[in-house]
């Protein structure tokens, strides 16, 4: 086993992971919004559009901000990484092995 240490992290990869993970939970909350607001004009009530509206527009808001976020925390951990040591990691290296194919779940066929 190999022991590497991340000393630096770019900014902007933390950017587009933070849009990774935050792609998924956002997306749904757009969609819930969505509901709520065509849920609101068929039935005339104002409070369900007045939740509805803000559940559209706030994932768009805070993808933003969740990714700038993500470059200051790459940019700090750059400058404490360098001065007190980074994320260590093991790694191990795995041969390129070939699944073995059992049937009735008997390995010794």
């Amino acid at each position: 086993m190999k022991k590497i240490e991340v000393t630096n992290v770019t900014p902007l990869s933390a950017f587009k992971v933070t849009i990774y993970y935050s792609i998924i939970p956002l997306a749904c909350m757009m969609v819930i919004g969505i509901l709520f607001t065509i849920i609101a004009a068929v039935i005339g009530q104002g409070e369900l559009l007045a939740i509805g509206i803000p559940y559209i527009i706030l994932p768009i808001i805070l993808i933003w901000v969740y990714g700038l976020f993500s470059m200051l925390i790459a940019l700090v951990y750059n400058g404490l990484a360098k001065k007190f040591g980074g994320l260590v990691v093991t790694v191990k290296d795995v041969e390129d092995v070939q699944p073995q194919i059992y049937y009735n779940n008997n390995p010794h066929q």
